[in-house]
């Protein structure tokens, strides 16, 4: 065997067996959420005691209605989920220096009631649980700034929004712009809108509640419509970087009248 050979082993060996660290207890916990809900928590990660030790990350995985997104790699002594501009965007399977670590942003959508709780698996192997607990909808409350409170208050619809640089958050709807079937949101700027969306009552069409929406960007988002009588979501999501299609879903809700 070639000595190029046996280092390229010895380091694979190192990748593999190298020992994950979590900044974090046993547990993770998203609390409680609203059905509905969107939630976010970052978590970091890195191998050895005091990410001491190379190691690699050939996979992440976790179930629905958890999802991984916006993996980043930086210094290990730097809270990257606060100051995400001091890491930089990687796919994997990466390789973690000493001294450093990956951090990734966890999302629940909380699509059904009850507790909740799914492996969050590394390199195919569980380093922790992730755990929630959803309670049933309220009535929308007009008041809600990120919120739109559609068909007389039925209606909850939310959206959320991450850029390629790994910042992200809630969208705020343009204030006394809505009307009781349709609303906008806004991302970054209040003076610049994103969204448009209505909820439309197609019940003597064919006897469905009805979804569109319209947005004019290119970042990741997820939008959330809860009716709150009926304790039912329909989830529609849009990848980062990718043009937005419009969606026109006349099947949304079976939950008439």
């Amino acid at each position: 065997m070639s000595r190029k050979r046996s280092l390229w082993l010895a380091l694979a060996v190192l990748l593999t067996s190298a020992v994950l660290s979590l900044p974090a207890s046993a547990q993770i916990s998203f609390g409680t959420a609203d059905l509905g809900e969107i939630r976010t928590s970052c978590i970091g990660l890195c191998f050895g005691t005091d990410c001491d030790q190379l190691g690699g990350v050939q996979s992440l995985g976790i179930d629905a209605p958890f999802s991984i997104h916006g993996i980043r790699r930086g210094p290990a002594n730097v809270d990257l989920c606060t100051n995400p501009g001091a890491s930089n965007a990687v796919t994997l399977p990466t390789t973690i220096q000493a001294g450093q670590q990956i951090i990734f942003d966890v999302d629940l959508v909380a699509t059904g009631l009850g507790a909740v709780s799914k492996d969050l698996k590394v390199n195919g192997g569980t380093v922790t649980s992730v755990v929630a607990m959803v309670l049933p909808a309220g009535p929308c409350p007009p008041s809600a700034t990120n919120a739109l409170c559609l068909q007389d208050d039925r209606f909850t619809v939310r959206s959320t929004w991450r850029t390629q640089f790994g910042t992200r958050g809630h969208s705020p709807k343009v204030q006394n712009v809505d009307s009781d079937d349709s609303g906008l949101f806004y991302f970054f700027n209040p003076n610049n809108w994103e969204m448009l969306i209505k909820v439309l009552d197609g019940c003597p069409v064919n006897n469905h509640f009805w979804v569109f929406a319209a947005a004019t960007t290119n970042v990741e988002f997820t939008i959330t419509v809860t009716d709150t009588q009926e304790q039912k979501v329909a989830v529609y999501t849009n990848p980062l970087g990718n043009p937005a299609p419009p969606v026109q879903d006349t099947s949304a809700f079976a939950t008439c009248p």
